[in-house]
């Protein structure tokens, strides 16, 4: 499960919605790594998107853009709050906290039972810290057996906060923004390989992918 803070809503879409011109969104199915029959070819240019399909790509599970593999068709993209915006008015973790926002991910986490989430923005797991929060999280994902961890590693660039936490049936990753973190590059991320393919490699085998 793929997890932002909201959906996106950039201020080219605001300006396109003040002249009537509607994108593209056809009612058809797709997944995350091609979004281009529903969207239209500008999916492929969402900095968001692009920046985590090169993640995976660097992890070693490039993702299929053209023509969807089983593992493409196992990943859900959704986001903690069930809002839209090109930024964050406040507090970011005052919005995550607020009841509405931790119930749309509570029930997505309810619904979609994942074997992992991968939190794009590093506020989505301060905040699930809480214990009232954690509680209702491992209400669904059973105990805690490996607490929050932050690993540190050597690097010369700016550095960002990459987090690990394991609940009986679900493995947690938080990541920086992919696409509002200055600074953060495709090398630091890369140091992080070691730990976080052998956790999708777990999942596309209890998945049966290839």
């Amino acid at each position: 499960m793929i997890c932002g803070y909201e959906w996106g809503y950039s201020k080219s879409d605001s300006a396109a919605d003040l002249r009537g011109d509607a994108p593209i969104d056809r009612p058809v199915p797709i997944t995350f790594s091609n979004k281009v029959p529903r969207f239209g070819p500008i999916a492929d240019t969402w900095p968001y998107d692009k920046r985590i399909k090169t993640w995976f790509r660097i992890w070693g599970n490039e993702l299929n853009t053209e023509q969807s593999q089983r593992f493409d068709r196992c990943i859900v993209q959704t986001n903690w709050c069930n809002t839209q915006g090109h930024h964050i008015l406040g507090g970011i973790k005052e919005k995550l906290a607020t009841p509405e926002n931790v119930e749309n991910f509570i029930s997505r986490v309810s619904q979609l039972r994942p074997r992992l989430i991968l939190f794009f923005g590093n506020q989505m797991i301060r905040v699930l810290q809480q214990p009232h929060l954690l509680n209702r999280i491992k209400e669904v994902c059973g105990p805690i057996v490996e607490p929050l961890e932050f690993p540190k590693v050597q690097f010369s660039g700016k550095r960002f906060k990459v987090g690990f936490q394991s609940f009986e049936s679900c493995k947690i990753v938080s990541l920086p923004h992919p696409s509002s973190s200055r600074g953060l590059t495709n090398d630091y991320i890369s140091l992080f390989t070691s730990r976080i393919a052998p956790v999708i490699a777990e999942v596309k085998r209890s998945k049966g992918c290839p």
